[in-house]
């Protein structure tokens, strides 16, 4: 018996008959809505591929999400590593440079200390140039080491004569100065000529370059 089928997919037929009773021919065409064995080994690869393709792509930007993270991550320690490094190395420097300007007024107050003892007159330079700075009195009260007592008396009338409007000025001697070193007392005010004074500032200077 042969059986014919249409449809609006095409048109298909079998034979049946006593010779092939236990057995239904092959279909000589399949519908196009029946997937056979090729079609869908073809559909499996594409959706295998297509899967492989989605995954490398995930895999892909997971790898770099996390390759950019760690570089941030670097990144920072190592902005972290470079200024601990420089604020060491400023803490350094300054350390060094404290220690420098410490040896050089060290270094200050011995050329001093020595150049008063080769030359005892440095007293006089001292006072006169404190005496340019006092200015609108005629009287002054002078404070001296007593070791320059002598040479200071002894040269009295030429210091007063190099002095614009002083023209009196009374001696008094004080343990605590240092040799070489004055300090004037006058009613405008008064006059620090100490060594130690001036280095003093000195030092605050080169310590503080901003002040």
């Amino acid at each position: 018996m042969r059986i014919n089928l249409t449809s609006s997919r095409g048109t298909f037929s079998w034979t049946w008959g006593r010779r092939n009773s236990q057995k239904a021919a092959i279909p000589k065409q399949l519908p196009d809505h029946i997937l056979n064995d090729d079609r869908i080994r073809e559909l499996l690869s594409e959706q295998y591929r297509r899967g492989f393709q989605e995954g490398c792509l995930d895999a892909e930007r997971r790898l770099r999400e996390t390759a950019e993270e760690k570089i941030k991550e670097e990144r920072e320690r190592v902005d972290q590593f470079v200024q601990g490094m420089h604020a060491q190395f400023q803490q350094l420097y300054q350390k060094g440079e404290q220690a420098v300007i410490r040896f050089s007024i060290a270094i200050a107050k011995q050329i001093i200390k020595r150049e008063i003892q080769l030359d005892p007159e440095v007293i006089l330079i001292q006072i006169r140039e404190a005496m340019k700075r006092v200015l609108g009195v005629d009287k002054i009260r002078l404070r001296i080491n007593p070791e320059d007592e002598h040479l200071v008396r002894h040269n009295r009338q030429a210091i007063l004569a190099g002095a614009d409007s002083i023209r009196d000025m009374v001696v008094e001697t004080d343990d605590q100065m240092e040799r070489g070193s004055c300090i004037i007392e006058s009613e405008s005010g008064n006059v620090d000529s100490r060594f130690s004074t001036q280095i003093k500032k000195i030092e605050e200077a080169l310590s503080n370059p901003s002040l």
